[in-house]
């Protein structure tokens, strides 16, 4: 893979990450009235005063709007880039350097303006100052007049290495000049943020406030052991109240999300519906860890008095399914399930060792079913890709099952991302044991496939991830298209051996670079279709030469040892540059004359009225089944309203997006988790009705006829 269009030099993942925050943030709102001639300079500019706003922002809790009015940089800025006040006490004064590359340092010089700059602040003098500092003078006098005040210097510098000993002596000297006559009450001090600190400050942004909960409990006491625990009964109406108000961010440290509808959930539904008074003793009960835990008891005097918990960063560990479980059950009759209670146990993570909450999530979640892929939500490594995918892209990466997967354009999930780096991996033993069963992904261990994923190697990051998914997707979309060129044996091929095609794909191209920020990605993608075609060829004569044209393609893909022949067969012919040989007349389909797009016969007639409401219905009673509990649980989702488009004419009652009708089939069935006998070839304008005996693919069919009627 060339890097087109990338400049000498890799970006560092950090710097890239907050230049394109900056840009994010504070586009259109940092004044630059007054920037250079030249454009890069322009460009440079604008971070160097979006670093100072950013700065700001972390330090005072402003919008950004308001950091962005507190750029003071430019012309007789006498060493200060920004300005803010807080509370009438403290003052901040920005010094910010800028470097695309991350490797910028601050000089004596530099230290020194921004220390003049503060002594004629001190005396009053505003009459050197350009206009926009000159402007903050209320604020800053009221500051300076408070016997209280602070006065924090604050040093943005876009580089890695600390400041040099000579600047650090420079504002040590400024400091103990303030503070000699009030060393119990200092006057002056200095806070330096490097690139490793912006970073921090934009990840921490990420993160959403604490979840505090009031956790009532009866029947309760004190857990032994070094940390403060609690156990006791809480009522299942508190617990739905949680859901209500924090929704999935109560499973944060969890191993999974809530499953939805599934068989045990719906079992707990009803349990707690028919029996809400046995509920506690029929389920295993929730556990929940917290930063920090304050119980206040309801009646001080009495030995049994109910307690409430006062619970700050509160996370469900074990019980995620019995949550969603409780509240669809207090949603569907809140009268009855008043006499259901839950026994709770909540765990503060106060001074535990480090890592002891992810034992405590592993060993409750041991007696349940889970998945391989479930432990690896713990993982820290997974926490930064997410925030890799944020920052640097951005975009969303799912990690935990149960979690809804974004739409394709807008991110992946790790159970696709897994398949993309086993695709990529210069070994096909991860393909193939993709090949054999996805799980295989999941097993941990020196020679466990996520350990060579996401461990051996360096951490992959969104950049290397994301375009890797980009090329698998590019890769199924070329054999998907071509379904309609195969026959019997070709097309069990290209279906089957799918991710071998790809693995061999991407070792045709050139991939050393993907992980760099600048890489421009768009010459591999326009080479896949080809590339792909042909190693499909090479892969049907190499199954037919090595193992004969009547072997059995679902025994060649069983087996390991064929896999790693062929993986290396094809590779090798694709490296040649050989032409791909011609294949046999029967692998290719005689094409009947193509069908009219329903769609756009509906649309060029004007068949249907926007706004008209289309409903959902599956064919076969197999898919009436897998999404009768689905449907019922919400009935905006079996509806979308039409209009009038040639492309997606169908909106989702449920998102307001605009999908086709089998696009938005096949999301539903995503959503539903439907998986089982799922068909493989989807007829959406068959499934989607104006009427209970008028499909989409029905009223298509009468406007043909009665075009071919009039002709």
């Amino acid at each position: 893979m060339t890097a087109t269009g990338a400049r000498a030099g890799s970006i560092p993942l950090a710097a890239w990450q907050v230049r394109k925050a900056l840009e994010r943030e504070f586009s259109g709102l940092i004044d630059m009235t007054d920037p250079a001639g030249q454009r890069d300079a322009s460009e440079q500019m604008f971070r160097t005063r979006a670093e100072a706003a950013l700065v700001i922002r972390s330090l005072t809790g402003c919008d950004s709007v308001a950091a962005a009015r507190s750029v003071v940089d430019g012309f007789n800025d006498e060493g200060i880039d920004a300005v803010a006040t807080d509370a009438d006490t403290r003052l901040w004064l920005v010094q910010s350097k800028w470097s695309d590359h991350g490797d910028k340092s601050i000089s004596v010089g530099e230290v020194n303006s921004l220390l003049d700059g503060m002594r004629l602040l001190t005396r009053r003098d505003f009459s050197s100052f350009n206009p926009r500092l000159r402007a903050f003078e209320p604020q800053i006098l009221q500051v300076l007049e408070n016997p209280r005040r602070k006065i924090v210097l604050v040093l943005a510098v876009m580089g890695t290495q600390a400041i040099s000993r000579d600047v650090a002596r420079r504002l040590d000297d400024a400091v103990n000049e303030f503070n000699r006559y009030n060393q119990d009450d200092p006057l002056l001090d200095y806070r330096v943020f490097l690139m490793k600190d912006l970073r921090q400050i934009l990840k921490e942004d990420l993160r959403e406030a604490p979840i505090r909960l009031e956790v009532g409990m009866g029947n309760w006491h004190k857990l032994p052991g070094h940390l403060e625990a609690y156990q006791g009964e809480v009522a299942v109406g508190s617990v739905a109240s949680w859901k209500d108000e924090y929704g999935d961010r109560l499973f944060e440290r969890n191993l999974r999300k809530p499953l939805g509808q599934t068989e045990v959930n719906l079992g707990m539904v009803n349990s707690l519906l028919r029996e809400p008074e046995n509920f506690g003793v029929l389920n295993n009960g929730i556990t929940m860890l917290c930063e920090s835990v304050e119980p206040h008891l309801w009646n001080p005097s009495a030995a049994d008095s109910p307690v409430n918990l006062n619970v700050v960063g509160a996370s469900i560990v074990n019980g995620a399914q019995s949550v969603s479980a409780i509240s669809e059950a207090v949603r569907q009759d809140p009268l009855a399930t008043k006499r259901g209670y839950v026994s709770v146990r909540v765990i503060s993570l106060r001074g535990a060792p480090e890592g002891f909450g992810v034992r405590i999530t592993q060993a409750t979640n041991k007696q349940n079913q889970v998945e391989l892929r479930d432990f690896i939500a713990l993982d820290p490594i997974q926490a930064d890709i997410e925030d890799d995918f944020h920052l640097s892209l951005p975009q969303r990466y799912v990690v935990m099952r149960g979690e809804e997967v974004p739409d394709p354009k807008d991110g992946c999930s790790v159970a696709e991302a897994a398949l993309a780096l086993a695709c990529a991996y210069p070994d096909p033993d991860l393909v193939i044991r993709a090949i054999a069963d996805p799980d295989l992904l999941w097993e941990r261990g020196s020679q466990g496939a996520y350990e060579l994923l996401f461990h051996r190697r360096r951490t992959p990051s969104a950049f290397e991830i994301w375009r890797l998914v980009l090329l698998l997707r590019s890769i199924k979309a070329a054999l998907s298209d071509g379904r309609g060129n195969r026959a019997g044996r070709a097309e069990s091929v290209a279906e089957q051996g799918e991710l071998l095609v790809a693995h061999c794909v991407l070792e045709k191209v050139d991939i050393s670079g993907i992980h760099r920020p600048e890489l421009d990605l768009s010459v591999p993608l326009g080479q896949i279709e080809q590339l792909t075609d042909t190693a499909l060829k090479w892969l049907l004569h190499h199954i037919d030469e090595e193992f004969g044209p009547t072997s059995s393609i679902t025994n060649t893909f069983a087996s390991a040892k064929r896999l790693q022949v062929l993986s290396q067969k094809v590779s090798a012919s694709l490296v040649d540059g050989v032409r791909a040989p011609d294949l046999s007349a029967s692998y290719a389909r005689v094409r009947a004359p193509r069908r009219p797009n329903s769609v756009r016969v509906l649309v060029d007639a004007g068949r249907i009225k926007d706004g008209t409401i289309l409903n959902y219905m599956g064919i076969a009673k197999s898919e009436q089944d897998a999404m009768a509990s689905w449907l019922a649980d919400d009935p905006r989702r079996g509806q979308a309203s039409w209009l009038n488009d040639r492309v997606r004419p169908l909106l989702w009652s449920v998102d307001g997006r605009q999908y086709t009708p089998t696009g938005l089939v096949q999301r539903m069935w995503d959503l539903a988790a439907w998986e089982g006998g799922r068909p493989k070839s989807v007829q959406g304008t068959a499934r989607w009705f104006v009427s209970r005996d008028e499909s989409l693919a029905v009223l298509a069919k009468e406007v043909l006829k009665r075009e071919a009627d009039l002709d």
